[in-house]
């Protein structure tokens, strides 16, 4: 009698879960509907346009620490930082917050970091 009740308790956990999980087909692929009901951030395309213009970027740049990539780069991530402060932050959804915020650290480390850089290559230039 136990068995049968637990077997049956299984079964029935077992077809909740298949009610709420999306089953893909042979190929692999998930039923898009239930993405697309997923809640997406504004900034979804900015953080993807920026993505795709940095990766441009660095493959025209490829000489790393060269004058020129730094004074392009700081000039890239600045411009960047000025946009987004023109976004209002506070019209945003919760995903898109997160996506403003996670941007502006990026991009205020990166410009940090290429502040750090001069400043040692300000320091060590007398030593070589």
């Amino acid at each position: 009698m136990k068995l049968l009740i637990s077997t049956l308790a299984l079964c029935t956990c077992a077809i909740a879960l298949q009610a709420q999980a999306p089953v893909p087909d042979s190929s692999g692929v998930p039923k898009l509907t239930t993405l697309v009901a997923q809640p997406a951030s504004e900034l979804a395309p900015v953080v993807s346009r920026f993505s795709t213009d940095l990766n441009s970027l660095s493959r025209r740049y490829d000489a790393d620490d060269s004058p020129a990539q730094r004074r392009r780069m700081r000039e890239f991530y600045s411009t960047w930082q000025r946009r987004l402060a023109e976004i209002d932050f506070d019209k945003l959804t919760q995903e898109g917050k997160v996506d403003y915020v996670l941007l502006h650290n990026y991009l205020t480390h990166q410009l940090a970091l290429i502040d750090r850089g001069e400043t040692q290559r300000t320091e060590t230039s007398s030593l070589l």
